[in-house]
């Protein structure tokens, strides 16, 4: 309650292998929050500190926020896709906490709040009113596996080199394909602990829900795809759906008000 006394805006990033993904959520008093402004930008570009900038000061957005950031697939605690031997993840130190940030701290941003993406699905959860869940959120090069049961997160992380940007509509089928064999046995060890449990994926994945659709042949059971439309301004239905999808724990951060 006291967050949202203190701005009636809360700006989230979300920091993954290769974008950052922005998300504002707005909240008047006794209503639901909405989304007033969204944006995702590539990581490593030359204008990126200019364009953070822009984006925030022309959404009059508040400097500070709260940060998702994920681990590198060679992080330590992130495990091979496939392996069933994983490790625990955890937040670097802050020197390299500061040096991946510093193209928002430069641009005017302060960075209150810094959460690994399994707490935020863990916000994305409680936000859904789901009593027991087993969130896929997939990026480019790692994968977060969480189960949520009773408000407690189990969480693993995978990571691998297979591009699904290859060109060619045959090297993006077998890239589909060999993703789905690697990843169904650790989604079945999940369901194994939580076998009641909602099933859903998001995430930044090119074309998630056609990637998804082996996974979903080799488990022969629902899988939901968070791609409706966030609650938001006017316009936002027509928003491009990997774009949505991409945005729902940066949202689920924004709208819990840190």
């Amino acid at each position: 309650m006291a967050a949202w006394l203190d701005s009636s805006r809360h700006l989230t990033a979300e920091l993954g292998p290769v974008s950052w993904t922005f998300v504002a959520a707005e909240r008047v008093r006794d209503g639901a929050p909405r989304m007033v402004a969204a944006a995702t930008f590539a990581d490593g570009a030359a204008s990126l500190q200019e364009d953070i900038r822009q984006f925030r000061t022309s959404e009059h957005l508040p400097s500070e926020a709260a940060l998702v950031y994920w681990p590198a697939r060679d992080d330590r605690g992130v495990a091979a896709l496939g392996s069933r031997s994983h490790g625990t993840v955890s937040l670097p130190k802050a020197r390299v906490i500061r040096e991946r940030v510093a193209p928002f701290v430069r641009g005017g941003g302060y960075v209150r709040d810094v959460l690994l993406p399994h707490e935020a699905v863990g916000r994305l959860v409680a936000l859904g009113g789901w009593s027991s869940a087993c969130v896929l959120v997939m990026d480019l090069s790692v994968a977060c596996l969480a189960v949520v049961e009773a408000g407690v997160v189990r969480a693993s992380y995978l990571g691998w080199s297979l591009s699904p940007t290859d060109e060619g509509e045959s090297s993006r089928l077998l890239t589909r394909y060999q993703l789905a064999a690697r990843l169904v046995p650790n989604l079945r060890d999940s369901f194994g602990r939580a076998p009641n449990a909602r099933m859903a994926v998001c995430g930044r994945f090119p074309d998630l829900r056609s990637a998804m659709l082996p996974v979903v042949e080799e488990l022969d059971r629902e899988v939901d795809v968070l791609d409706a439309a966030l609650v938001g301004r006017p316009g936002e239905d027509a928003a491009d759906p990997d774009d949505i999808i991409g945005r729902q724990l940066a949202w689920a951060v924004a709208a819990g008000g840190y």
